[in-house]
């Protein structure tokens, strides 16, 4: 739909509030799709960036900041950064109360959504035709993947929270205390709440009042049901989350309210019967509904795995962690000599069977061999892809080392559809390589059997070792060349160290069955030596717990944990 009412145009529209906090990819495609809406350049951007929770925030938060910094054709862009983490409800609650009471009407969004070309179009008019209208307290911009044809427009009672506007008479009525607001739910009501007992809504607000979750959300959309106030929705969604990659606060792996957002059709906002629409309330509630049964269904089957399988294997599932170590050895090769190795023709061939069903689309990425069906980012390494990109006319030119067939390329391939230039370059065991060039590579993806082969093709502004340099039987050697390429930025993902430790030691990890059969000498790295190594030419700026957040040993004096480093290359060296 491409909603267009010149009888409601203003010449100053209504503010876009947009909240952030340390998600930088999702939060450029947020800006990007509201800088395609027509009405950007007309429009301001209020900002409102929360802190960091931890020190493991500082690095993900500060890149989101540094790019809000850069964001430029809106009429303008207000930056409000927090010095504390004040968490997503708290933020929405104040900077929505502060911008409302200033400009009387918003637009509010988050870092998750990206917008139609004709949202900001359908908001402001939407927002200037029902100004009056005391019934009406807030336009909605996202509906449901029904199924059903919905009408162009239409009202539901209460209101919601993934792109939406309204007026300071509607925040007003917000009620941030759940305890008043339950006290005046009766059992018919309740039932109303829940779409006609389709979704627990009002268990959601109990949960708000015990104190188990935190949302603005559930308070926003039963201030306005116990008021008996109605938002307007539109038929077709203006919006679409991408947050549901467990990288938001509130949000996990669900696919299920995704949404195409390619509107085609010229169509004219025009005032339909202000009450609400039983017909597309009974729609929505049927599919509430099946999505409750959904979540209940995943749900239980979680919890039946839980009971009979122990966690470790899990993990391992979900991972692709190792989990089974043993021994303290003098030398490589006294363990090497109990060990099958890596290098095994049948690992090869099970990594390639994987990686084939990952570019037929019959998987979205493999790890180790195993499968994943839904996304799954590791928001610090793709952040730092990210910004060596930026610094580098937004071209990446990567050296996984130890890479496998792509493993992580295609993990996080969509990510980097927005590059100018990106080929990434797996420096691996030959019987790899030949597999790799035979199957995988293309104009992006190459695949080399040495460091110096592939640098004499290919200038690199990061190296890459994930998962990899535990098991290389002198990795220091290896670091010591890698050092030598002079990227910009240097990771270290997915590897073991010790908490206290300063000296590393040698084990053999056993790699499950379910998984392939084999088993290869492995370091645990003392943290201190490891860092040390890098020390005259990189300096440590980011270090958080790897994607698996295995602990291998849990005695306090030899704790290991997986973990990820990102170093920055120092200046003039």
């Amino acid at each position: 739909m491409n909603y267009r009412n010149s009888n409601f145009m203003k010449k100053n529209f209504s503010p876009i509030v947009l909240f952030v906090y340390n998600r930088s990819w999702h939060t450029r495609q947020t800006v990007e799709s509201l800088l395609a809406n027509e009405l950007a350049n007309e429009s301001d951007l209020i900002i409102f960036a929360d802190g960091p929770k931890d020190e493991k925030d500082f690095f993900m938060v500060g890149e989101v900041r540094n790019y809000i910094k850069t964001i430029v054709g809106f009429r303008s862009v207000t930056i409000n950064e927090s010095p504390k983490n004040k968490g997503l409800a708290n933020s929405v609650i104040d900077g929505v109360t502060e911008v409302v009471s200033k400009y009387g009407r918003i637009i509010v969004i988050e870092d998750d959504m990206v917008t139609s070309p004709y949202f900001l179009r359908f908001m402001n008019d939407a927002l200037e035709l029902y100004e009056n209208e005391d019934k009406v307290i807030s336009i909605h911009g996202y509906m449901y993947p029904v199924k059903e044809q919905l009408p162009e427009t239409f009202f539901l009672r209460g209101a919601d929270c993934w792109g939406w506007a309204t007026w300071k008479r509607g925040w007003d009525l917000f009620e941030p205390n759940p305890h008043k607001l339950l006290n005046q739910f009766d059992r018919e009501l309740k039932k109303k709440f829940n779409f006609n007992n389709s979704f627990p809504f009002h268990k959601m607000l109990k949960n708000q009042a015990l104190g188990k979750i935190d949302s603005w959300a559930i308070r926003w959309y039963a201030s306005a049901f116990i008021k008996n106030k109605l938002t307007l929705y539109p038929g077709e969604s203006l919006l679409k989350n991408i947050g549901m990659d467990n990288s938001g606060t509130h949000c996990t792996n669900n696919d299920v309210y995704l949404i195409n957002i390619d509107c085609k059709k010229d169509q004219n906002l025009t005032r339909v019967d202000i009450s609400e629409d039983q017909q597309s309330k009974k729609i929505i509630s049927s599919f509430l509904k099946k999505l409750y049964r959904m979540k209940t269904k995943k749900r239980k089957i979680k919890e039946f795995f839980k009971k009979i399988v122990p966690q470790r294997i899990l993990n391992l599932l979900r991972t692709g962690a190792h989990t089974v170590y043993s021994g303290d050895y003098d030398s490589w090769s006294e363990a090497r000599q109990l060990c099958s190795g890596y290098n095994q023709d049948n690992i090869v061939q099970k990594v390639a069977a994987a990686i084939g069903k990952v570019v037929a689309g019959e998987a979205v990425f493999e790890r180790d061999s195993v499968l994943f069906h839904h996304e799954e980012y590791n928001w610090p390494l793709v952040n730092t892809l990210l910004k060596a990109a930026r610094e580098n006319n937004n071209e990446l030119y990567v050296l996984d080392f130890g890479g496998s067939l792509g493993s992580t390329y295609f993990q996080n391939r969509k990510i980097f559809k927005s590059m100018n230039s990106l080929k990434w370059c797996i420096v691996e065991q030959e019987n790899f390589v030949k597999i790799g060039i035979e199957r995988f590579q293309t104009g992006e993806l190459f695949f080399y059997k040495n460091i110096d082969l592939c640098l004499n093709e290919n200038k690199i502004n990061v190296v890459l070792l994930s998962d990899v340099l535990q098991y290389l039987e002198k990795p220091y050697v290896i670091l010591e060349e890698l050092k030598n390429v002079k990227a910009d930025y240097l990771i270290i993902d997915r590897t073991f160290v010790f908490k206290e430790r300063t000296h590393s030691r040698l084990c053999i990890q056993k790699v499950p069955p379910v998984i392939y059969k084999a088993s290869y000498p492995i370091w645990i790295f003392g943290r201190e030596t490891l860092e040390n190594c890098l020390a005259d030419k990189y300096l440590k700026i980011a270090e958080f717990d790897s994607i698996s957040g295995q602990i291998l040993i849990k005695k306090p004096s030899c704790e290991a944990i997986d973990k990820c480093f990102i170093f920055k290359r120092k200046p003039n060296v």
